[in-house]
């Protein structure tokens, strides 16, 4: 009934420029009815949530079943489609990078924050089971009127709208997390938790300074231990997790900030610009300098 893999849409990749046109938005937000599209990804964070109908997901090299009331959170880079042999409907929330910069500090102190947009989506690229998705369910009726109030204000653009758009997207994002704490996400093995504790510890640090010692002195965990949890749990080294989150605080200030490229490089921890430039390069597929030259620039109010 479903194929095994989705080919790629003709459109591949969904820029900000794409997507956000209107400068003073951090947030888009919109029921798709009938929803199905190929392979594609896009540099910005998108949460999706079925409001009818089921279908398959593919999300990555993986690839699950759904129906009314999953939701999907999509990390920036993740290739994604979906297919559907019937009506499915799909609200789409899409959050621009500035948006979690203005409000870094209320979504910290979430305790599901890191469970919704870190360890769900990497779990689910690892195994595509149910196990870890963020299953609704009867409850989508008391976040209802909260979606379709987001869907109106998208088609209105006063100053006030966008205040009140980015309200709706936090409470969502913090009904959403209340929702992980409760889920068999966080009722899984205790490695998940150490973990969670662990990704906090990195976002909680000085960037530029933060290490796996000093992540697991945080933590309360061993070395051995943090190393053991992060591999099993992400795939990678804490030291390969800790590069990565300085690479997108590096693109987070090339997009937002003044700073020179130099300067940037080294409030990210990179003291070396050659390594700087080839790591980034790498995982963003340009420079650093194209970066910002390409980039969508957002009012840093």
């Amino acid at each position: 009934m479903y194929p095994d893999i989705l080919p790629d849409e003709k459109k591949l990749c969904w820029s900000y420029e794409d997507v956000f046109a209107d400068k003073r938005r951090l947030v888009k937000a919109y029921t798709h009815e009938n929803f199905r599209m190929n392979m594609h990804y896009h540099d910005f964070y998108e949460l999706n949530i079925v409001l009818c109908g089921q279908g398959m997901h593919y999300f990555g090299s993986s690839r699950c079943f759904f129906t009314k009331g999953d939701m999907f959170v999509i990390p920036p880079g993740s290739r994604h489609g979906y297919y559907t042999d019937g009506r499915a409907d799909i609200f789409h929330i899409l959050l621009h990078e500035s948006f979690f910069l203005r409000y870094r500090q209320e979504l910290s102190v979430l305790p599901g924050y890191t469970i919704l947009f870190t360890l769900e989506p990497a779990l689910r690229s690892i195994d595509g089971g149910r196990r870890y998705m963020l299953h609704i369910g009867e409850r989508l009726e008391e976040l209802m009127p909260e979606l379709m109030r987001m869907h109106s204000l998208y088609y209105c653009h006063e100053d006030e709208d966008d205040i009140a758009l980015n309200a709706l997207a936090l409470y969502v994002i913090s009904w959403l997390c209340g929702l992980c704490r409760q889920s068999g996400i966080a009722k899984t093995a205790g490695e998940l938790k150490t973990l969670s504790a662990c990704i906090r510890a990195v976002n909680a640090g000085n960037i530029s300074e933060v290490s796996p010692d000093s992540v697991a002195m945080e933590a309360a965990v061993s070395k051995s231990t943090l190393f053991r949890t992060f591999k099993k749990g992400l795939g990678m080294t804490p030291g390969e997790y800790i590069k990565l989150c300085r690479l997108d605080s590096a693109a987070l200030q090339l997009r937002s900030g003044r700073d020179s490229i130099s300067d940037i490089a080294q409030n990210c921890g990179f003291f070396d610009s050659s390594h700087f430039i080839h790591s980034f390069s790498k995982r963003f597929g340009m420079t650093p300098s194209q970066y910002r030259r390409e980039a969508y620039g957002i009012e840093n109010n």
